[in-house]
């Protein structure tokens, strides 16, 4: 979802740090009530972003605009601090002051500000209302546990109302258990406010799961920016392919072009002639090429020993392991490729049992060797 009045422009931002480039040359709008979230992984850029964008990190140039208002400019020499931007952050750390309660802790960021003990007392309950810590005013927060002191966090990032929250890895301490629990909460309350949010996060599930548009980030450059399902089933470069859910890449290579079909042999026993759609990549007979395929859409069955027909082939089940919902599998196709598959608990799966590999046409993806 786009805004036609984005709560945030970001205009060509570079930043170095030493001979190192962090970001370059990044532009990106973020909409009015929008979930937006930066996906990478380490050392991509993401956290730094965040940083120009909350004032912590100056950019060597470009220009930000928060609410229609300039709050960085590099060749204007503006750049407003970061307690006068107007946006609450939640750390990494959570930042939870050990000396103090937890009513203490969310009122910190009012008192810096001079709101008067009266008004200051009813936003800090409102804010622990929210985040569902009512009652806890009192208690240290050496004594919280880790869901507490993250809901202690986002309490505190939102007690003076802020146009834009920024979350930077907000489950990374908790547990598996207690980050689905936080995000299922933490997009209820997203809605709820109606405030926008920036996320930034090495996680795909806390991306796909939580945002509204993610931009998918690798050596500080944006590779692509779309929908969960947009960047998901339509990546846009390898990168992004490889980087987003699990994905079966196989070496192929053209046996025909047909306008838009195209059907390409997979090298090694594995079967029949496979034919997808060229989507406008120019392609010509014998030329070598890569097929992918999100696992998830390939449909396994045990083989009949007869040709199992179009677009499939045949692998030979190397290892199997139970996940409690599913097996995870590892099926051989020839001497060097090999799929990780997770087939269902619908029948047993066993080890050395031949399979065949039903790949949609439509699903198939080919790309460039």
């Amino acid at each position: 979802m786009e805004s036609a009045s984005p709560i945030v422009r970001i205009q060509h931002i570079s930043k170095s740090f030493g001979s190192v480039r962090a970001v370059a040359d990044l532009s990106l709008d973020i909409g009015t009530g929008e979930v937006f979230t930066l996906l990478g992984p380490s050392g991509c850029g993401k956290t730094t972003t965040l940083r120009l964008l909350a004032g912590f990190e100056a950019p060597d140039q470009g220009e930000i605009f928060f609410a229609d208002r300039p709050i960085v400019s590099v060749s204007q020499r503006i750049n407003v601090p970061p307690h006068k931007r107007d946006m609450g952050m939640v750390f990494q750390s959570y930042a939870i002051w050990p000396h103090m309660t937890v009513f203490e802790n969310v009122a910190y960021p009012l008192k810096a500000r001079g709101i008067r003990r009266g008004e200051m007392g009813e936003r800090v309950r409102r804010a622990l209302s929210l985040v569902g810590l009512e009652g806890l005013e009192d208690r240290p927060g050496p004594m919280l546990s880790g869901g507490q002191q993250q809901r202690v966090a986002v309490a505190r990032s939102l007690v003076y109302e802020p146009k834009l929250l920024l979350l930077d890895e907000p489950f990374s301490n908790l547990d598996a258990r207690l980050r689905e629990q936080m995000r299922v909460e933490l997009k209820v309350l997203q809605r709820e406010l109606n405030i926008a949010v920036l996320l930034v996060t090495h996680d795909q599930v806390e991306a796909l799961s939580l945002s509204d548009r993610i931009a998918v980030m690798d050596a500080g450059n944006v590779e692509q920016v779309g929908t969960p399902d947009e960047v998901y089933s339509a990546p846009s470069s390898p990168f992004v392919r490889d980087f987003l859910g699990r994905v079966l890449v196989l070496p192929a290579t053209v046996t025909a072009v047909d306008g838009d079909a195209v059907a390409v042999r997979v090298p090694g026993r594995a079967g029949s002639e496979l034919r997808c759609h060229s989507s406008g990549t120019a392609l010509a007979e014998g030329q070598a090429v890569s097929i992918a395929i999100r696992p998830e859409l390939v449909d396994v069955q045990p083989s009949s020993g007869r040709d199992g027909g179009a677009n499939t082939l045949t692998g030979e089940i190397e290892a199997v392991l139970f996940l409690g919902d599913s097996y995870e599998c590892s099926i051989r196709l020839d001497d060097e490729q090999v799929a990780l598959m997770h087939l269902p608990r619908n029948r047993t799966w066993r080890e050395g049992e031949v399979v065949a590999l039903r790949f949609p046409e439509d699903d198939l993806t080919i790309w460039q060797a």
